[in-house]
């Protein structure tokens, strides 16, 4: 047995030494629990410490891969990664399956997605990035909001008033054939309901705390370079190129801001800004254009 879980067109089979943590991870990620047949199983080896290990500053330069073999977090994730097989074989430290370690967990979770996103299921006219964003549906449209920590992203989905919050955290942004979908993850941040949800993006707004509420349209190299840096930088449990990686950011974003409009929302922690949202005139399928005083 295991736990099936939904990450975009992925679903990974998350099977644990300790078959306590597979039911405990079906209760957790309830909404990605998934009955299809796994793309990926990961087999995780539950590692107890008898004393608590100190746990690294940086994730990201903490992480080592040589071969197939791969180390993150100073070691308390180490394991294999056979790739013909589509298994991953994980050595976790028990510190990492509960409170803030589960974070740390699920960088990890993020970064095998992205190795089977480059490694296994690259396929013409589709691409597919993890984003730091608050996402909601709304009359069956996609709105991105995104920034960096403590930009308001999680206030966003608190004072959504009609439709669905698809994660305050980390989203998937898909392009399918030029055209751009938004997707919930399982990686959620202070809105703890979960639900996989998959809605046409329309616009990409970046937050700012503000005295009052405003929307400004964002230019061209502006959001290039603003949502270039808000795409989470996955590091490969084994070896591949770092160039082509952010290449496929570079193109991906060039792509993305050619076709939507991106704004900046000055807000202040009330449902108002709704309002101005509202008013904004879309065309689906094209060119956003603001309707904003």
């Amino acid at each position: 047995m295991s736990c099936n879980l939904d990450i975009g067109d992925a679903c990974f089979a998350l099977s644990f030494s300790d078959k306590n943590l597979e039911t405990q991870a079906e209760y957790y990620y309830d909404g990605f629990v998934s009955k299809k047949t796994p793309d990926i199983t990961i087999d995780v080896e539950i590692v107890y410490d008898q004393q608590e290990p100190e746990m690294p500053i940086s994730t990201f330069d903490s992480k080592m891969a040589c071969g197939n073999c791969f180390s993150f977090l100073g070691g308390l994730i180490q394991g294999e990664w056979f790739i013909e097989k589509r298994l991953v074989k994980a050595r976790v430290a028990r510190i990492l399956l509960s409170g803030g370690g589960i974070r740390h967990f699920e960088q990890f979770l993020m970064d095998v997605y992205c190795d089977w996103m480059n490694l296994c299921h690259s396929k013409p006219g589709f691409s597919s990035f993890l984003v730091h964003g608050c996402g909601v549906e709304r009359d069956g449209l996609g709105y991105l909001f995104t920034g960096p920590s403590e930009s308001g992203k999680s206030t966003i989905a608190s004072l959504l008033e009609q439709g669905n919050v698809l994660n305050d955290e980390i989203v998937l942004v898909h392009e399918r054939d030029g055209q751009f979908d938004l997707q919930s993850t399982p990686f959620t941040g202070d809105f703890k309901q979960k639900k996989n949800l998959t809605a046409p993006l329309q616009a990409v707004f970046f937050l700012a705390h503000a005295r009052e509420n405003k929307i400004d349209q964002v230019d061209l190299q502006g959001a290039i370079s603003e949502f270039a840096r808000q795409i989470v930088v996955c590091q490969s449990s084994v070896v591949f190129s770092y160039k082509e990686m952010l290449e496929s950011i570079s193109n991906f974003t060039l792509s993305l801001v050619s076709d939507l409009d991106f704004y900046r929302l000055f807000f202040l922690p009330d449902k108002r800004f709704w309002r101005l949202i509202d008013n904004l005139s879309l065309r689906f399928g094209g060119v956003l254009r603001a309707e904003v005083s």
